[in-house]
C-alpha cells in the first residue's frame, strides 16, 4: 500500500473553519464519508431515526442531521503540491533520522496538530501561519552541502526508509539521484515561500 505525501496550503480562513470543526478537513481533501458510528451499525438504527423524524415533524422542531453538512469547498490543485514518494528520504536528509527529529526540520513526518480522522496513516496536521514561517526559513537557508552529507550508501540502507533503500553504485548514479532530490527540495521551497508570504498555512497528509 502507497504511503503517499501531500502538502496543502490553507488560508487563514479555512484553517480558522478547520480549528473549529476539524472533520472539516475531509471537505478540503475531498475524502469519502467516515464509515457508520457504532450507533449506526445497531439493529434498528433506521426505525428510530425515522421515529424521530416523525415526533419532530409533529412538535415542530427540526430533526436531528444524520450526518454534518459540508463545510468547505475542496482545495483546487493549485493548492497541493505531491510530494510523492520522496518525503521519507528528504526527512532523513533534513534530520539525519528514519523518523526523529525536531523541527522545523522533521514537518514530512512528525509535527503540526493532528486534524480529522486517520486515514490509515495518521489524520492530517495543520501547521499554522508562524510554523509555517519557521519551515520557510529552514528551506530557505538549507545549502546543498549540508542536504547531501548524510547521502551515502551505508547511511540510507541502515535508516530502512520507505521507497528509497538504496543509493547509486557509481558517482555519476550518486550525483543524479542527488540532483532529483534537491529539484524536489527547490518546488517544496517556492510552493511554501509563497504560502509563507501570504501568512499562510499548510495540511501535510500521508495517503
Amino acid at each position: 500500500m502507497s504511503m503517499l505525501l501531500s502538502i496543502v496550503r490553507l488560508s487563514p480562513t479555512q484553517i480558522e473553519a478547520i480549528r473549529r470543526d476539524p472533520d472539516c478537513v475531509g471537505d478540503l481533501l475531498d475524502l469519502p464519508d467516515p464509515p457508520n458510528s457504532p450507533e449506526e451499525s445497531k439493529p434498528g438504527f433506521l426505525l428510530r431515526i425515522l421515529s424521530r423524524i416523525f415526533l419532530a415533524r409533529r412538535s415542530g422542531t427540526p430533526p436531528r442531521k444524520p450526518s454534518r453538512p459540508r463545510v468547505l469547498a475542496t482545495v483546487s490543485e493549485s493548492a497541493i503540491y505531491d510530494v510523492d514518494k520522496y518525503w521519507h528520504i528528504l526527512h532523513f536528509l533534513f534530520t539525519g533520522t528514519a523518523w526523529e527529529g525536531t523541527q522545523p526540520k522533521a514537518f514530512l513526518a512528525s509535527g503540526g496538530s493532528p486534524v480529522g480522522r486517520d486515514n490509515g496513516y495518521g489524520p492530517p496536521r495543520l501547521f499554522a501561519p508562524e510554523e509555517l514561517q519557521a519551515i520557510s526559513s529552514f528551506l530557505e537557508t538549507l545549502t546543498f552541502e549540508e542536504f547531501s552529507r548524510g547521502y551515502t550508501p551505508t547511511s540510507v540502507k541502515n535508516a530502512d526508509l520507505y521507497y528509497w533503500q538504496e543509493v547509486g553504485s557509481t558517482q555519476e548514479e550518486i550525483a543524479a539521484e542527488l540532483e532529483t532530490l534537491w529539484t524536489v527540495v527547490g518546488e517544496i521551497r517556492r510552493f511554501l515561500a509563497n504560502a509563507a508570504k501570504q501568512r499562510d498555512g499548510i495540511l501535510v497528509e500521508i495517503c
